[in-house]
């Protein structure tokens, strides 16, 4: 059978439902789209076995209801005609690996005859539709059950134990079930529980469906080391036992030992030891922990030998007898801090000794010791910041801002902090996370002054914080089976209005209490509902029918404002004054109404719309200008449409960022905020046509958006739970050029906008010159996002810029055979110097700016001295291969020439002669040198090489793009190198370890060049489709607070 999110339509796949909990038993189980978090509710599924879905008949059993998905099949409410009882029926939705998964998982648990493990009643197979019929549980998972919090100890105790037998009996039987997890545990409704979906237990026998060696399968959070080092063979019962620890860490502490995303955690489990449950909660009895950190024991020879071994600790446990097992010693956590950490404990070994023998050589072994001690905590600041990355990709606001809260916490990390600190500190300056709604949120909104805020999350309730403390003040519990849809704040108080699938507007004041004010009854199941400017007067939006307004006092209803015949609304607007309605239809088309004409005609008579027009289908959102020049409208397929309302002019682009649910404008300004799926805000400039920001702020869905009533605050809810507020600043300043009109970065063939080849930054901080690969050149304005062509002839067009450090020269290289050089401040042609009639492809300074050097593509490499550019000071002959790149070193004695033929030459400035030759596998693309006189080659291949001139030997040499390597830069006052790769990233590294630093994404295609300010906080990075993107990082500073008030 093939399910459909009922959200946003998308198939639900076999490999997605692996990782959902899934019940094959249990009444409640509903399968969870893996795109948009959505649960399937029963949607009508498309049956592709032989028989008929107008029968639903397989064999002896009538299907009643869809229960769910997961495993290797669906399952169905179905009824026994031979032994009249109900059953849970699993059929595979494909023919061949998914059914033998069935039978292997259907044979795995027939054989399991135990009081606590779910039983197979029947195996068989209809006119080619393999099914199985097993045992129907009427209750809940475990999982279910942990939501409503953390059980008792006694409770936990009670849970755990039976489990623990049963798994026992599995093991007698030879099947390790290898997915132990809360959502694989079902309740019934006396709270016994039951273990369920064997869909991927290896069993003692061989089989033939059993993964290979390497291949990682289970869960992430719960599986054991073993199998998250994809050691299949290693995998047995006590592999089950470490899960059972994780599920009794997790009802112990509300939390799972590991952290982060899958990789994070795979990476964790074969790494790091657990944390102590005690450290989360004190009151937990530290016999009780022992047992837990025994079952998570990394080794598996020191967890329990059996899963019997663990249920006899419990019952010992929750009796009072003394358990057997022991918490670990002093002696055991330093010898495993030791295995850890072999360098530094060897080093600090050596210093005893050293001591021992007459504290000989004390001091040098001292500092060895703490010259290690600092490179690890230097790899664990990388490691953090790498970490740090992942979790604003993935909108994890609140993940990252702990990082940098504990890096600058600190006192010997801190002192590491740099631009990657410093940009993601910037980055969340803005962002100010409120609280977490416990399940995906539906809608949000942001009372007048920006004071309260709330959300529709889990259960569909609706809670409500304070914004500046975080507390939660209220929580509006309606109906499960009809729970809330929408929800908005007065724009004069703090009254709520909200809309629910049941069809009613309830108004409420969750400042006074829980109760409701007043009701209203729409009739269908309400879509939006929104308040008028005034505050007197609140719209409610259904899913089919007109559009109703209600005045806000009294209850009753004013107008209903048609939407057309057969139409479905999806949006509606008020005016900034109040006076003008905008009612938009999935379809497309926009109704412009006169509300009080509407609303003195009442609800018998049939309101005239005084203008309409149709924009794109699919349309999703509306959003109106505070100065109600403007309309903007998000569509599902990620196109953001505007038009002027005193021109009627359209302009449309789409911007590939994908669905858009909501959209608000910034106050006093024509920018739109856009909540899309691709777990970004953008702000885009409808003026300019070009996005001016972007904001990794949710996950897991689209992102619902709202804004206060002045506009300067919005607040935001994800996918994973969490509210936002973001305060926009600085929307002003961009944070990305665009050649042209913005472009979309989906579309491979673009010749408007061609690629960014090489960038400079002036020395003003302000500016930035840009040679592109039509051989046209602008000088930026990062402040205004404005540019202009580069004075002179304009003819005089290149590809090549660079800057004369502690100078105040500008050269370019021209589509003609000549290299020009500009006074940097003016920009005034001041020489030109003579080339080879190809021209020149390399050009450079020394870091000195005493020497400049250029070279042809196969000609000679010409070096001129800075104060006398009469003559060259030296000519180097053309080499074997043509010249990729040059470098010049800071002592000005040494230029490294990058050849095609996978070399690099190391040549003497007052000789000529070539000093070394390094050959490289791949062929060279940029050179670098570093402060220390580190020679930073960069390849083809992605590969980034540490060449170390005083021992003429490679220092590192890393993978570090998966792609070419365009550019390379060195960060003024920093030990940290920026690349540019074809994998559309930069990329910081630090020179000293040649570590990542972190990762920068932002661009959409590969990123050709990059650029540093001379003052090591503004980092630019030209693309491939036109557009420049300007890293800035505020200076190092107290670390912002996470309550920090956004309202002033």
């Amino acid at each position: 059978m093939v399910s459909r999110c009922p959200k946003c339509d998308r198939p639900l796949p076999d490999a997605a439902s692996r990782e959902l909990p899934f019940d094959p038993s249990v009444t409640q189980t509903r399968s969870t789209c893996p795109v948009c978090d959505e649960p399937d509710e029963g949607r009508t599924a498309t049956y592709h076995g032989t028989a008929s879905i107008e029968s639903m008949q397989v064999a002896h059993f009538r299907l009643l209801k869809r229960l769910g998905q997961g495993g290797f099949g669906e399952v169905w409410l179905a009824s026994d005609d031979h032994l009249g009882r109900e059953v849970a029926l699993k059929l595979p939705r494909a023919a061949g690996t998914d059914s033998e998964n069935l039978l292997f998982e259907a044979r795995t648990a027939a054989r399991l005859q135990h009081p606590n493990i779910v039983s197979v009643f029947e195996v068989g197979e209809e006119t080619g539709q393999v099914y199985i019929a097993s045992e129907l549980i009427d209750g809940l998972t475990l999982r279910d059950f942990l939501t409503a919090g953390r059980p008792s100890i006694v409770r936990c105790v009670q849970l755990l134990l039976p489990v623990a037998r049963a798994l026992h009996f599995a093991h007698q039987h030879g099947v390790v079930h290898r997915d132990i997890k809360p959502a694989n545990i079902l309740l019934d409704k006396a709270g016994e529980p039951y273990i369920a979906d064997f869909g991927i237990a290896k069993t003692a026998a061989f089989d033939p469906l059993q993964p290979p060696e390497g291949q990682v399968v289970g869960t992430a959070r719960y599986m054991s080391p073993e199998q998250a080092g994809g050691r299949t063979q290693a995998t047995d019962a006590r592999s089950d036992i470490y899960a059972l620890g994780v599920t009794l860490f997790e009802m112990l502490t509300g939390e799972t030992p590991f952290r982060g995303n899958n990789s994070a955690v795979l990476f964790q489990k074969v790494s790091d030891d657990p944390p102590s449950p005690r450290t989360f909660d004190i009151r937990i009895p530290r016999d009780l922990e022992t047992i837990c950190l025994k079952c998570l024991e990394r080794d598996p020879d020191k967890r329990f030998a059996t899963a019997q071994d663990l249920a006899d600790e419990l019952v010992r446990f929750s009796s009072g007898e003394p358990i057997r097992s022991r918490p670990i010693s002093r002696v055991e956590r330093t010898w495993r801090w030791c295995r850890k950490r072999p360098a530094i404990s060897g080093l600090l070994a050596s210093t005893i000794l050293s001591l021992a023998a007459g504290l000989i050589g004390v001091s040098t072994f001292w500092r060895k010791a703490e010259a290690n001690a600092s490179a690890a905590r230097l790899s664990l600041y990388h490691s953090w910041l790498n970490l740090a990355a992942n979790h604003l990709d993935n909108g994890d606001i609140l993940g990252v801002r702990d990082i940098l809260s504990r890096i600058a916490a600190d006192p010997e990390m801190s002192r590491f902090r740099g631009f990657a600190w410093g940009y993601f500190d910037t980055v969340l300056r803005p962002l100010h996370s409120v609280a977490n709604a416990g399940g995906a949120v539906e809608a949000v909104a942001l009372s007048r002054d920006g004071g309260l805020s709330a959300a529709i999350g889990e259960g569909g309730e609706v809670r409500v914080w304070d914004s500046r403390t975080n507390d939660l003040i209220r929580t509006l519990a309606g109906d499960p089976e009809q729970p809330f849809q929408s929800v908005e704040f007065s724009p004069t108080d703090a009254r709520l209005a909200t809309g629910g699938k049941d069809g009613f507007v309830r108004l409420w004041e969750p400042l006074a209490g829980e109760r409701m004010v007043r009701e209203m009854r729409h009739g269908p199941r309400i879509r939006r509902v929104r308040f008028s400017p005034d505050g007197r007067r609140v719209l409610s939006v259904g899913n089919k029918g007109a559009v109703r307004l209600w005045e806000a006092a009294t209850g009753n209803k004013l107008a209903e404002i048609p939407t057309g015949q057969q139409a479905v609304p999806s949006d509606a607007r008020f005016s900034a004054d109040g006076g003008t309605l905008f009612v938009a239809t999935e379809a497309g088309q926009v109704r412009v109404w006169d509300v009080e004409a509407a609303v003195g005609q009442g609800t018998g008579e049939v309101p005239v719309p005084i203008r309409q027009f149709t924009l794109r289908p699919n349309l999703r959102c509306l959003a109106v200008s505070r100065d109600g020049t403007l309309i903007a409208a998000g569509d599902f397929n990620g196109v953001l449409t505007t038009r002027s309302l005193s021109t009627d002019e359209v302009l449309s682009g789409q911007m590939a960022w994908g669905r858009m649910d909501a959209l608000e404008f910034v106050a006093g300004t024509h920018i739109v905020a856009v909540a899309a799926n691709d777990g970004q805000m953008h702000f885009y400039d409808i003026d300019s046509r070009q996005e001016q920001q972007v904001h990794d702020t949710h996950g897991l869905t689209v992102g619902t958006l709202a804004a206060s009533v002045d506009g300067r605050a919005l607040v935001l809810g994800s996918g994973d739970g969490s509210v936002t507020i973001l305060r926009p600043e600085g929307l002003d300043v961009p944070e990305v050029l665009w050649y042209g009109e913005q472009p979309d970065p989906e579309e491979e063939d673009r010749t408007d906008s061609p690629p960014v080849r090489s960038l400079q930054c002036l020395p003003d901080g302000h500016r930035v010159v840009a040679a592109y690969d039509s051989a046209e050149m602008r000088v930026w304005d990062l402040k205004t996002g404005r540019w202009t062509p580069l004075p002179g002839d304009p003819e005089r067009t290149g590809r090549l810029v660079v800057l004369q450090p502690r100078g105040g020269l500008l050269a370019t290289v021209w589509n003609k055979p000549v290299v020009t050089l500009w006074n940097a401040e003016t920009l005034q042609i001041e020489r030109e110097l003579p080339t080879q009639p190809t021209g020149a492809v390399a050009i450079g300074f020394s870091p000195s700016g005493r020497l400049f050097g250029c070279a042809g593509r196969g000609g000679p490499l010409v070096l001129y001295d800075a104060g006398d550019w009469s003559k060259p000071v030296r000519e180097i002959a053309a080499g074997p291969s043509e010249v990729a790149a040059i470098a010049l070193a800071a002592d000005d004695r040494t230029v490294a020439v990058a050849r095609v033929a996978r070399t690099v030459e190391l040549v003497d400035v007052g000789s000529g002669t070539t000093r070394e030759v390094i050959p490289l596998d791949e062929a060279p693309t940029a050179l670098a040198y570093c402060p220390d006189g580190t020679l930073a080659i960069a390849t083809g291949a992605g590969d980034l090489l540490f060449w170390d001139p005083a021992r003429g030997q490679t220092r590192a040499k890393i993978k570090g793009h998966t792609g070419r390597i365009h550019g390379l830069a060195v960060l003024p006052h920093s030990t940290t190198l920026v690349s540019a790769g074809r994998d559309f990233q930069l990329k910081l590294w630090d020179i000293r370890s040649g570590e990542l630093i972190a990762p920068l994404r932002g661009h959409f295609r590969q990123v050709f060049s990059v650029a540093t300010e001379a003052d090591g906080q503004t980092i630019v990075s030209g693309g491939l489709i036109g557009e420049i993107r300007v890293w800035r990082a505020k200076p190092v500073q107290p670390m912002s607070s996470p309550l920090k008030p956004f309202v002033e």
